[in-house]
């Protein structure tokens, strides 16, 4: 395959981004760090940044000044299975490449970048990997710190083998999130009479161990729409219908399916996509939702977030944001288990009440400026 560019033009380097919406999320800190290192160098001389990103996100980077140009990796489709790792690795080959930056930690992306020639490429050295890599970075136990210092700890390598200064790195806290996507949009302002509209993410794509159980949150739901006025919308894909269903078989509410009809929940599960998404929460007041990737969207849009954690950790994937919470069971010594089924007799995630989510939220609202919080 191709070697990298022409000596004496700026060299291209690719960041392949990870594979779910929430850990995408979690790296645009990263890309924020490269830009701003990269915009140190004369122009000339500075890199060109890609990004390797699947189809479904891509649309978060679109028209991003950061970003010169995306490779679109299609996962189900042309890029599965063993030919699919030769076809991405073309697609890479051609594109001349003198760095890349391997966010997923997975054997596949490693090979892909390996057949591809590219000359430095930076990564964690797991899932058997570690040859592949140039260098390879040993990775800590999960949730010893936060994933998206793990992303900016490959940037730093990266700048390390161009021979780039890297910018600093915050001291205190967490990176805020960046997408292009969203900046200039914001909050809507309640109008008089009209009720404020708070977000309810009911699904995970991981696994029951990370879902709040639907009592609970049906609990929650009819408390903040009877005691805080609030009209609700339900966000998720279609693998959340039959959670759904059963939710509104047993609500004392009224619901529809479409936020123009009246109804104190709205529910559009399996009916959005990511742009329809990002524009309900620019309107919407409130998230509230498991550790999944809308949890990390509604923090990067800027929304009060509060995040429900069972088997993930809060340490790790806490979502970031000025005003994000994680809210977790005490006295479970099992947890973070990271199963995708809870093997216990209790159920953490069953302890959680909706009075504790719900006074969370309260005291995000009440502090605009409020950093990010756990209980």
């Amino acid at each position: 395959m191709n070697s990298p560019a022409t000596s004496g033009t700026p060299p291209r380097v690719l960041v392949q981004m990870p594979n779910w919406l929430g850990d995408v999320i979690m790296t645009t800190p990263l890309i924020s760090f490269l830009d701003a290192a990269f915009k140190t160098l004369p122009e000339k001389e500075r890199p060109e940044l890609h990004l390797a990103v699947r189809g479904p996100w891509s649309a978060l980077f679109a028209d991003d000044p950061r970003v010169s140009d995306m490779l679109i990796i299609d996962r189900d489709g042309l890029h599965a299975g063993v030919a699919g790792i030769w076809r991405q690795a073309k697609l890479m080959s051609e594109k001349r490449y003198a760095a890349v930056v391997e966010c997923p930690p997975s054997l596949r992306a490693g090979l892909a970048a390996a057949l591809a020639r590219i000359p430095v490429r930076i990564g964690h050295a797991t899932d058997g990997r570690g040859l592949l890599l140039s260098p390879g970075l040993a990775r800590g136990p999960r949730g010893s710190r936060h994933y998206s210092f793990e992303m900016l700890e490959l940037g730093l390598a990266l700048l390390e083998s161009l021979q780039i200064e890297a910018p600093e790195l915050p001291a205190v806290g967490l990176p805020l999130p960046a997408l292009h996507l969203v900046e200039g949009g914001s909050a809507r302002e309640d109008e008089a009479g009209t009720a404020p509209l708070w977000i309810i993410a009911p699904g995970t794509t991981y696994g029951e161990a990370k879902t709040w159980p639907r009592q609970r949150l049906g609990e929650f739901v009819e408390k903040a729409v009877e005691q805080e006025g609030v009209r609700v919308v339900l966000l998720g894909d279609a693998q959340t219908a039959d959670f759904v269903a059963a939710m509104r078989s047993e609500s004392r509410l009224s619901w529809t399916n479409t936020l123009r009809d009246k109804g104190q929940v709205v529910d559009l599960t399996g009916q959005t996509n990511l742009q329809d998404v990002v524009q309900i929460m620019r309107e919407a007041s409130a998230f509230v939702g498991n550790d999944s990737g809308l949890m990390h969207l509604a923090g990067a849009v800027g929304l009060p977030a509060v995040g429900i954690f069972g088997s993930s950790n809060p340490d790790w994937t806490h979502p970031l944001g000025r005003r994000t919470a994680a809210v977790v069971a005490d006295g479970f010594e099992c947890r973070p288990c990271y199963r995708k089924t809870c093997n216990q007799s209790r159920f953490c995630l069953a302890e959680i009440p909706a009075d504790l989510v719900l006074d969370r939220m309260r005291t995000l609202l009440a502090d605009p400026a409020a950093e990010s919080e756990d209980c």
